[in-house]
């Protein structure tokens, strides 16, 4: 897994309520595509910096397009949905 995928599910997992959040979702969706679009827009909608243009936001803004959310989707429907 891209070590930027494996720390956005990392952080997916730390914290109770999203955690539960994210299992509540992958309950909801038809298949793992779905859940990974709901997943990419939730990761992307809880970017601090989506307004500001800087070396920091650039930075951050790469390394969320190396997130495979079709990887993550896969792994969480395969351990929840399988």
């Amino acid at each position: 897994m891209e070590k930027a995928s494996w720390y956005v599910m990392m952080w997916l997992e730390n914290d109770k309520s999203t955690y539960n959040m994210v299992l509540d979702q992958v309950e909801q969706s038809d298949n793992a595509f779905e859940f990974a679009e709901w997943l990419k827009r939730f990761v992307e909608d809880g970017n601090p910096l989506t307004e500001e243009s800087s070396m920091y936001s650039d930075l951050l803004n790469y390394a969320l397009s190396l997130v495979d959310y079709d990887e993550i989707a896969k792994s969480y429907w395969a351990d929840y949905r399988e």
